[in-house]
């Protein structure tokens, strides 16, 4: 700006400029000191806050020494991780296991015909089930439908099934492995299973040993016994003779019950059945109907076949010490052994072990060793003579807190094995460094791992103290806590303290200006009131030398 420039000590040869910048130098001292303070109370917060990170994170690191799993986890170790893994809790029973997979879980999948396009009209109108344990769910087709639409209806059902299309072929998967989650289709109205081939009829011939008494056209019948063959596989159906006495309640996986009004299995003992009477029945392949029929001891059969069967619904088969064992899944097989969960792959054999974690404690407790000496090193280096933070009083009093938090006696309720840290190989040498023993913490582990989590995790309310991992995080959560904690405190007054500097800078900055625009005034006059001294000199001078003049002529 125009207003800004000035040309200093035209009349008086001095440079008036350099004077006032040295005035001003002088003048500006108080707000050079204000900005030093500032500088300091900026950095001094920036220490606090990385202070507070480093607690936070070695305050994060103790949560894993409040963790019971941490002391008493079990390692869990399979000498064949191809043919099964585990994990292992703390209730795993520590020991060895032989096992053997026999066979492993499937789960039953099946495949229709090919067609040219699944978007293709089908030309099928009809319907068909899904048997579930909540009942049949039924799909629903017009002729309008292509394969596309058949396998979005089943899927919308939710029925434990998942439909898909490979190369065509409509695929329908059960979702869950294991012998009795074996898919069960009845056909309906249209013979929809039966042209996309899913299934086929099929035909069998039975006896009924002593089932018929009574008339024949109306009569009820007292159903004692039934033996039938279907497709070469010979099934028995057992039910209650006239007296109420069971006979047998089904072989081969058989489950049946009344077409009309579905019944539990037990509910069929005495039941009288007139003729015509229906029962279904599902065995391991095929899924069809028994029918009374008035033909004296013989009895009508029909059922159905699956097509084309990719996979069997099969159960997982291992044997475990000698033991068999069957289950419906290969995956979190929890029920077998304590605490241990186990995971199939393959066949073939391995060799379980279960035992300690020591390897998992031992982590830890370096974790904790390496981040203790840390922090105390940084903090170290900030108090000393030359510090930041030399002889500051909180920061030596989180130094102390610090140090009996792992140095003091844990007073246990009872009679303790373990109250100090050095009795698990943990020492502190006179510098304030803290080292691990791993061949003493072992054998502590080893021969008590309660009593080392005792030590770390105990609390007040269920053991008479806190363990060294609880009694430290109380006391940095009295530094750490969120809004009146002691480093969000000091952090506040930080901020406080340079908001209020910058507003006494900002002041005296409005204040310099007024100054030196007072000196820039002065100078200014002094320069003219020079100028004009000058000016009259001359003149006088002008004057005297005419006078002079005028004397010399005469």
């Amino acid at each position: 700006m125009v207003s800004g420039i000035s040309f200093g000590g035209l009349a008086s040869g001095l440079d008036t400029e350099e004077m006032i910048e040295k005035l001003m130098h002088l003048e500006r001292a108080p707000i050079r000191k204000m900005e030093s303070r500032k500088g300091t109370q900026q950095l001094q917060r920036e220490i606090w806050q990385g202070v507070n990170t480093r607690l936070s994170a070695f305050s994060s690191g103790l949560r894993a020494l409040r963790q019971s799993t941490t002391f008493t986890g079990r390692r869990v170790e399979s000498s064949a991780e191809g043919v099964l893994t585990a994990t292992g809790t703390d209730r795993a029973e520590r020991g060895s296991y032989d096992i053997r997979v026999d066979q492993l879980a499937t789960a039953h999948r099946m495949v229709s015909s090919r067609v040219e396009s699944i978007s293709d009209e089908l030309g099928l109108e009809g319907q068909f089930a899904l048997r579930t344990e909540a009942g049949d769910l039924t799909v629903y087709l017009a002729a309008t439908d292509g394969m596309a639409d058949v396998r979005d209806r089943i899927n919308d059902l939710d029925a434990g099934v998942r439909a898909s299309i490979v190369d065509n072929r409509l695929v329908l998967t059960a979702e869950q492995t294991g012998a009795g989650n074996r898919m069960h289709l009845v056909e309906g109205t249209g013979n929809v299973l039966g042209s996309l081939e899913l299934l086929a009829p099929s035909e069998a011939t039975g006896t009924a040993d002593g089932a018929f008494a009574g008339a024949v056209d109306g009569a009820e019948y007292d159903v004692a016994y039934l033996d039938f063959e279907l497709d070469g596989v010979v099934y028995e159906f057992g039910l209650v003779d006239a007296d109420g006495n069971v006979v047998a309640l089904g072989t081969d996986g058989i489950t049946y019950n009344t077409l009309d009004e579905p019944t539990a299995r037990d509910d069929l003992a005495g039941a009288q059945l007139a003729a015509g009477a229906t029962f279904e029945f599902d065995a391991p392949v095929t899924t069809g109907r028994v029918v009374l029929s008035d033909q004296g001891d013989s009895i009508a059969l029909s059922g159905s076949n699956i097509v084309t069967e990719l996979a069997e619904a099969r159960d997982a088969v291992f044997n475990v010490d000698g033991i068999e064992v069957v289950v419906a899944s290969n995956h979190g097989i929890t029920d077998v052994l304590p605490g241990v969960t186990l995971d199939l792959h393959a066949l073939g054999e391995s060799t379980l072990t279960v035992d300690l974690d020591t390897g998992r404690t031992g982590e830890a407790l370096e974790s904790f060793v390496e981040e203790y000496n840390a922090l105390q090193t940084y903090m170290g280096e900030l108090s000393k003579k030359e510090g930041i933070l030399q002889g500051d009083s909180t920061l030596m009093r989180l130094q102390t807190a610090l140090r009996r938090g792992v140095a003091d006696t844990v007073a246990l309720d009872g009679d303790p094995d373990l109250t100090l840290l050095s009795q698990i190989g943990i020492s502190i040498d006179r510098d304030g460094e803290m080292t691990l023993d791993s061949a003493a913490l072992g054998e502590a582990l080893r021969e008590d791992p309660r009593a080392v989590e005792r030590l770390f995790a105990g609390s007040e309310d269920t053991h008479g103290a806190d363990g060294v991992a609880r009694r430290l995080d109380s006391q940095l959560h009295t530094y750490l806590r969120y809004g009146d904690g002691v480093l969000a405190q000091r952090d506040r007054m930080y901020e406080r303290s340079v908001s209020d500097i910058d507003s006494r800078i900002e002041s005296l900055e409005r204040r310099m200006g007024r100054r030196e625009e007072s000196l820039r005034r002065q100078f200014t006059q002094l320069e003219r009131m020079l100028s004009d001294l000058h000016s009259q000199g001359q003149w006088l001078e002008g004057q005297i030398d005419g006078l002079m003049g005028g004397r010399g002529n005469r």
